[in-house]
């Protein structure tokens, strides 16, 4: 789900085919199958871990946000069971993401390496900070691709600094009870939410205006 976007963004871009998309089932149930072997029942244990993330999320998670630094931690108490908004939140979500989709698709430019890193790591920000019920480890993608982006930008540091400092402050309230600049646990987590938002709109900004460059929409605008 989280890296779902960059795949259809790559498809509209004829830079992919979805029929690879075929490999990850296939793979999954190829390493389910020791487990399954080893079971007292083959057909029942293959069923439970083809269903795991299912089930987990139609019926375990009810919250908003579970110590996640999300667009829904900005607004709700953390672990508040706001169940009425999950019915807009999805949505709200998709809505959004798709817009994304649509400006990229649509631009003009050919991209290069490192515009599909920031791209990617744009998306695997968008996904878990929009979407309802993350825990704080689902934004362990966007961590690891931090790492990436900084390497590549350095200097756009600052970016990874705040995505990679909400991961940071919801570890730290989670495992040790660390609340950062002593605010409270919810508190605590709207700040980490916040740094969150604050590092996608300069890597949104950051991003649109490489692949809608200024000069060009300019001449564009002169030739209608």
């Amino acid at each position: 789900i989280f890296i779902l976007p960059i795949y259809i963004v790559l498809w509209l871009r004829k830079k992919f085919k979805f029929r690879y998309l075929i490999y990850v089932p296939i793979v999954y149930i190829l390493v389910s199958l020791p487990s399954c072997i080893i079971a007292d029942n083959f057909f029942s244990r293959l069923k439970e871990i083809l269903l795991i993330y299912v089930n987990q999320t139609g019926n375990s998670y009810k919250q908003m946000t579970l110590n996640a630094g999300t667009f829904y931690g900005l607004i709700f108490r953390n672990f508040a069971t706001d169940t009425w908004m999950g019915y807009f939140a999805t949505p709200l979500a998709i809505s959004i993401i798709g817009t994304y989709i649509f400006m990229i698709y649509r631009s003009k430019e050919e991209f290069k390496i490192n515009t599909w890193v920031k791209i990617s790591y744009l998306f695997v920000l968008l996904v878990p900070y929009f979407l309802p019920h993350m825990h704080e480890r689902y934004f362990y993608l966007a961590d690891a691709m931090t790492a990436i982006f900084i390497i590549m930008n350095p200097k756009k540091f600052y970016i990874g600094l705040l995505a990679i400092a909400n991961s940071f402050i919801g570890y730290a309230a989670y495992l040790w009870g660390i609340m950062i600049l002593d605010l409270s646990m919810n508190l605590s987590i709207r700040f980490g939410a916040l740094l969150y938002l604050i590092a996608i709109c300069l890597l949104s900004y950051d991003v649109f205006k490489e692949i809608y460059p200024k000069n060009k929409i300019d001449l564009e605008e002169k030739n209608i």
